[in-house]
């Protein structure tokens, strides 16, 4: 078998199982599987991205033939992206068309955490970060890509400038069949005692978090770029010394009314609220009618923020289905992405995985999508 039928097989096989997985938690009858005449969609299908930091022909053709049409990365991905984080507006834009000649939409940008290093961490140019971030949500806005997905966590500003792992994870082969699993551990976590940029309290955090939406969220407002705020990951209290703030729903319904703007909204990672032992469906209930879901990253988890695994995205302890249809119910329209995906033999770049991953996940999304409409 080569690789092109391997990846044809691997998405039937997500599919069906996909499928199959349903009827573990809300049973459907046969006339809502059905897949009705042309016209008769109750809902929109939904749209299914995927993170990528390989840029070359080859695999941007894989993404497109594995059903992928939007596509979320980095800017140091960007040829002419700068170490000092900055690139020029016809550099992005060049990079975007070519993107878009691929037949693929560059839906999102994954913020280079190096942006905001310096002001997250509370060293000296601080506000120049902060510059930085305006201008190149201002560059997003003039070349139309429409989402920057963040976060506002200081252990990975720490990682990404001084390359310490971030404390309590590791990869076994603990998944069926030997596939490598990450698994955080508070307890191993809480090992490493070091605090590389000192102690900072939860009034700091507090403070640096409100300069950030105050300075950035009207800018994106101007440009029309959504700001999609990453929960804190791992949704532990503390780590390397940081109070972290926004790994419960308190906190992440304080950032909401920060500043308040359709533009400033949440990156529902569905991992890391189910890890913090937050509701699911208490959280779509409440964001998304308000219109703060500005994006949907999915994946399986077992465990808690004490201690969990990531699994397959059909073995987690909670059913994706009936996330996807309260989604969809609330009126969520956005992205869905896959990530944290297992490590299989044989596939160090995760083509086989991935391909799996979005099947799985587009089988889910077209079964919700024949729904009979919500009453009431």
């Amino acid at each position: 078998m080569n690789r092109r039928e391997l990846f044809l097989k691997t998405a039937q096989v997500a599919v069906g199982t996909a499928i199959a997985r349903l009827s573990l938690t809300q049973p459907l009858s046969a006339s809502e599987v059905s897949v009705p005449s042309t016209g008769d969609v109750k809902r929109k299908l939904g749209r299914v991205g995927l993170r990528t930091q390989d840029m070359s022909d080859d695999t941007l053709v894989y993404l497109k033939q594995i059903g992928v049409d939007d596509v979320l990365v980095p800017p140091n991905e960007i040829r002419g992206y700068n170490d000092d984080c900055q690139m020029e507006l016809e550099d992005l834009a060049a990079f975007k068309q070519r993107l878009e000649q691929h037949g693929l939409r560059y839906s999102a940008m994954v913020l280079d955490q190096r942006i905001l290093a310096n002001f997250l961490m509370g060293r000296p140019d601080g506000e120049k970060d902060l510059d930085k971030m305006c201008r190149l949500i201002e560059q997003m806005g003039e070349v139309g890509i429409p989402l920057m997905m963040y976060s506002l966590l200081i252990s990975r500003a720490i990682t990404n400038t001084t390359g310490k792992p971030l404390p309590g994870y590791e990869t076994k082969a603990t998944g069926r069949g030997g596939a490598g699993m990450k698994n955080f551990s508070e307890a191993r976590s809480n090992q490493i005692t070091e605090e590389p940029v000192g102690p900072v309290s939860a009034e700091v955090m507090w403070q640096r978090i409100t300069r950030f939406l105050e300075r950035c969220v009207p800018v994106a407002e101007k440009a029309k770029v959504m700001l999609a705020l990453h929960p804190d990951d791992p949704p532990v209290a503390k780590q390397w010394g940081v109070h972290q703030v926004l790994h419960n729903l308190e906190g992440l319904k304080r950032a909401m009314t920060i500043a308040p703007s359709p533009y400033n909204g949440l990156l529902f990672c569905q991992g890391t609220i189910q890890e913090a032992g937050i509701d699911l469906q208490e959280y779509i209930r409440y964001f998304g009618p308000r219109g703060k879901i500005a994006h949907v990253e999915f994946r399986g988890v077992r465990g808690n923020a004490a201690e969990y695994t990531e699994e397959f995205m059909d073995q987690g302890e909670q059913s994706l289905w009936p996330i996807v249809t309260a989604l969809q119910d609330v009126g969520y329209d956005g992205l869905y992405e896959i990530a944290h995906v297992p490590k299989l033999i044989n596939d160090p770049k995760r083509l086989i995985v991935n391909a799996w991953s979005i099947a799985y996940l587009k089988g889910l999304l077209t079964a919700a999508s024949y729904r009979p409409p919500v009453k009431g």
